[in-house]
């Protein structure tokens, strides 16, 4: 086993070994029928009142951090100091969910810090027994790792970093350092932005910043460059029950059915989830119906949504055919063969339509055009393909 290769294992032991810590803006929750659901038992334990008095303790003093973090902000270069690499955790997984760096991105890294040195420090936080947390610097962290393994010097064992105190910062002050600090140069997977979206989305309005939700809204638009409009779709998302978004995070489901999920409302959600065949559960065809009816509220009404998607099949179906550029014409002839006789057999349903309501071709028109000038497909009949009425259809 390589040197990255033990680094991931022991990040993964990390994360096994270590109690859950601070507030889970998401947490992972699993249907009932959901075949990856660990086996749960739960104890009921009474609960004393010294025990409660302390919870709402901690709970001001978290309101109280949190208050003081979002309003008059950190000083993350208050604390310097050089640490021992030996002292140093790897980030928590659950605060730091961004993939892990590959070897080809480690290597430039590597070979900077060995030749000139640490030019930007790491951001740490201290922990009650002496250890420290990456918070951002991950992947020099691990090049920094890499490089005193391999040759033991204090310039690579005392690197130089931001040192901060757990009891001065609250757990989304640091949530949101990290989304920070990685969202400017990274490649982020689709999941892990969806998830970066909605958690920026709870911190900004648990910071008391802004007054509405359209205005966390163009805050979010303009931080992550794009509409308000696509950050409301990717808001609606939040409606999503805790099993719902752990299938779209575990990219178990896309996030075209995620969206329909969110129609309804989460207890409808899970009760979906407990009655439909698992398998199913990312067919968007299915999904889309069961939660079309927005009234759906009771057991009974999810099973018979089910049962009638179980035995309907999608409206329509898309395939991308890939041949030989000699073989067009001949394809070219077998298509509007197909299309005469499919709009004889659907007429009524095109009635003054568009033929498009039952078959629609796309192609790259640049590159037909050149194909047509080389004599490979005729210009007129691929034309005739985009043909909007049953007569368009017979006229070629």
């Amino acid at each position: 086993m390589d040197f990255f290769e033990q680094l991931k294992q022991s990040q993964i032991m990390l994360n096994d070994n270590l109690e859950s810590y601070g507030d889970g803006l998401f947490t992972r929750k699993y249907a009932d029928k959901d075949p990856r659901k660990p086996r749960e038992e739960v104890f009921e334990c009474p609960i004393s009142e010294e025990s409660k008095e302390e919870s709402r303790r901690v709970e001001l003093e978290v309101l109280r951090k949190r208050s003081g973090n979002f309003s008059q902000g950190v000083d993350i270069s208050e604390n310097m100091q050089r640490i021992d690499i030996e002292l140093m955790n790897p980030p928590i997984e659950d605060w730091n969910y961004m993939p892990l760096p590959s070897k080809a991105d480690m290597i430039p890294l590597i070979a900077s810090i060995e030749s000139i040195g640490l030019l930007q420090p790491l951001i740490l936080l201290k922990q009650e027994d002496g250890t420290y947390t990456v918070l951002s610097g991950r992947s020099r962290y691990l090049a920094l790792s890499y490089l005193y393994n391999k040759n033991p010097l204090d310039r690579f064992k005392y690197p130089m970093c931001f040192v901060l105190d757990e009891k001065k910062v609250d757990d989304q002050f640091i949530k949101a350092l990290i989304i920070d600090s990685n969202f400017t140069y990274r490649k982020i997977p689709q999941h892990i932005f969806i998830r970066m979206i909605l958690e920026r989305h709870v911190i900004l309005k648990n910071s008391k910043m802004f007054r509405s939700e359209s205005n966390v809204a163009r805050e979010l638009a303009a931080e992550f460059n794009m509409s308000e409009s696509s950050v409301y779709n990717y808001l609606s998302l939040s409606n999503l029950s805790d099993e719902v978004m752990t299938l779209l995070f575990e990219k178990r489901i896309s996030l075209r059915v995620a969206g329909a999920f969110a129609r309804v409302k989460p207890d409808v959600q899970v009760k979906i989830l407990n009655n439909i065949d698992f398998k199913d559960v990312n067919f968007y065809f299915k999904i889309d119906y069961i939660t079309r009816d927005r009234g759906v509220k009771t057991e009974e009404e999810v099973k018979k949504r089910i049962n009638s998607a179980n035995n309907s099949v999608p409206k329509d179906v898309g395939f991308f055919v890939k041949l030989n550029s000699g073989l067009l014409k001949l394809f070219m002839d077998k298509i509007i063969e197909f299309l005469k006789e499919a709009v004889v057999k659907y007429s009524l349903a095109i009635g003054k339509g568009s033929v498009a309501r039952i078959f629609k071709l796309k192609y790259d028109k640049a590159l037909m055009k050149y194909l047509a000038a080389k004599n490979y497909v005729d210009e007129n009949v691929l034309k005739g393909l985009n043909a909007k009425t049953i007569s368009d259809v017979f006229k070629l």
